[in-house]
């Protein structure tokens, strides 16, 4: 009689290809609005990014090649957690999978937005604007009852100062002039979008530009 042992590990485990894919977090057309431009995009997803697989108390890393792509063995008995660029503010990525999501796909896709290299960089171009009104700042004037939109000074349409009637009719917000002339800059106007963006959200504002 012939006995084969068999490790059962081999057949738990599955071979996964991963891709870390850097994306333009604002969707506008216009560039005024994009901090990271195509070439810079291009040039991120080149890097060779740091990546920590974590499967239970096991944790191996690697680095991803010149096309953002990587690979390990996952066991398909474990939760899994990848960490992109553990060590960076602005490139950080986390992600988290249930073993069922692994076992139904052989290859995963981690995008990472801009928005952290946009608000970033645009935090040293306008540094004073930044620290009045970034993202936290509307959170914080919102939860004081500051119920307002940013906006530039200077002449208006028709249209868009009937919509700024609208809105403060229904949503009681007022607008704050804090852009004019020669004041303006292009990070100046993203800081001001976001803030806009996060404001209108926590008061339920929607389809508005």
């Amino acid at each position: 009689m012939t006995i084969v042992l068999i490790n059962q590990s081999i057949y738990s485990q599955k071979k996964i290809v991963g891709k870390v894919e850097f994306y333009k977090s604002n969707n506008l057309n216009d560039r005024i609005f994009q901090s990271t431009t195509d070439v810079e995009l291009e040039k991120i997803n080149s890097n060779n990014h740091s990546i920590k697989v974590i499967q239970g108390k096991v944790v191996d890393s690697t680095k991803t090649d010149d096309n953002g792509i990587f690979k390990f063995n996952f066991n398909v008995s474990n939760m899994l957690d990848i960490v992109v660029n553990e060590n960076s503010t602005v490139l950080e990525g986390r992600f988290h999978f249930k073993p069922n999501v692994i076992i139904e796909n052989d290859t995963l896709l981690l995008k990472i937005s801009d928005k952290k290299i946009a608000v970033y960089k645009d935090s040293i171009s306008a540094k004073g604007f930044y620290s009045k009104y970034n993202e936290k700042k509307a959170l914080e004037h919102f939860k004081q009852g500051k119920r307002q939109l940013l906006a530039i000074g200077g002449e208006m349409s028709k249209l868009k100062r009937k919509e700024q009637q609208k809105l403060t009719k229904n949503h009681d917000v007022k607008f704050n002039y804090v852009l004019f002339g020669s004041l303006m800059s292009r990070a100046k106007l993203r800081i001001l979008e976001r803030y806009n963006s996060k404001m209108k959200e926590l008061l339920g504002i929607k389809n508005v530009w």
